[in-house]
């Protein structure tokens, strides 16, 4: 492969069961990267997917608490799994331009966990004055031919 691009990488089946404790862990593990570390919370994989570390709000009562304290997006997750909610913080409105048409490969991340855990496969649904949403269309990935399994 080019620069930077995995060799030979067999992937592997990810689940709801999978989790990895740090975005790095989840990209080499999943994808055959060989990152030391990688901070960001979106990686393009170039193939009509990316993947998306995002921090899911705590709920209380019937608000929600940002847990992302960087740039306080507010994500929520539906509690059956297949919607997620991304809105923006006041002090960071939210980014116009087309909406991202890659498929996410979501490794969510909630409050009081210490791991990303796959949350499913996600497409774009609808846009808000104040974010967007993405709906899962897959929970179980082969991530050698980025086929969903079911």
């Amino acid at each position: 492969g080019t620069m930077g691009e995995p060799e030979d990488f067999n992937g592997r089946i990810i689940d709801l069961n999978s989790s990895f404790s740090t975005h790095a862990e989840a990209l080499n593990s999943c994808f055959g990267y060989h990152y030391v570390q990688f901070q960001k919370a979106y990686k393009n994989l170039d193939n009509g997917y990316a993947v998306w570390f995002p921090r899911i709000a705590r709920r209380i009562g019937n608000q929600y608490l940002s847990s992302d304290q960087y740039w306080g997006w507010l994500n929520i997750i539906s509690e059956n799994g297949d919607t997620i909610t991304q809105m923006d913080n006041p002090d960071y409105p939210y980014a116009g331009g087309e909406p991202d048409k890659n498929k996410r490969i979501i490794f969510a991340r909630f409050e009081g966990d210490n791991k990303y855990r796959f949350v499913g496969v996600y497409m774009f649904e609808q846009r808000f004055s104040n974010g967007e949403s993405f709906k899962r269309i897959g929970t179980k990935l082969d991530t050698k031919t980025m086929k969903i399994i079911e």
